[in-house]
């Protein structure tokens, strides 16, 4: 999981984090529903992922900043992007708002995004945050040092004129605990 081995890869002999006043926190797993989902489904020969929890919530549009559960995406296909009753109103939204409000990292990192693509927020909006050169700078530097693979950086709102991911964690994390952010 990619979530293990970054942190594998920070507590290595030779990493750039050893010796510095750094904190690297870790969510292996914020949705273990889905997971177990395609699990399941992957042991039955299904090749499909799983965008829901249990509650049959998309996480991924749960959080609090930019939620919005008349966004048409969501009322056409609610049974792949269902925000939820309100924001936070899943568990597992909840727990990692109330990790990020302990912590107050400086930077969040959700390893969970589609091919080659490096995002910034807004996710839910096409404005651009105040920090955008900052994260533009940061998020070449992480695509650079991935030279087998080609990533493309990019605000998410401007990838499509017709899709926006509202209520995403990148907005959230970055709008209410100040974290530059990137998917």
């Amino acid at each position: 999981a990619p979530a293990v081995a970054l942190r594998e890869r920070a507590a290595a002999p030779d990493s750039r984090w050893r010796g510095r006043r750094h904190r690297l926190v870790v969510v292996p797993m914020a949705n273990p529903d889905g997971f177990l989902a395609v699990e399941g489904g992957l042991a039955r020969g299904e090749r499909r992922f799983r965008r829901a929890n249990a509650a049959g919530v998309d996480l991924n549009r749960n959080f609090a900043v930019g939620w919005d559960d008349r966004y048409y995406l969501n009322r056409l296909l609610p049974w792949i992007f269902s925000p939820g009753t309100g924001p936070l109103s899943e568990p597992e939204t909840c727990a990692i708002d109330g990790l990020l409000g302990a912590v107050r990292p400086t930077y969040a990192v959700s390893l969970h995004a589609f091919g080659e693509w490096i995002f910034l927020p807004y996710a839910g909006s096409r404005r651009p945050p105040a920090h955008l050169e900052q994260m533009l700078a940061i998020a070449r530097g992480m695509a650079m040092a991935q030279p087998e693979r080609p990533y493309r950086v990019l605000q998410l709102a401007r990838r499509s004129r017709l899709f926006q991911a509202r209520g995403a964690e990148i907005d959230h994390f970055y709008e209410r605990h100040g974290a530059l952010s990137f998917l």
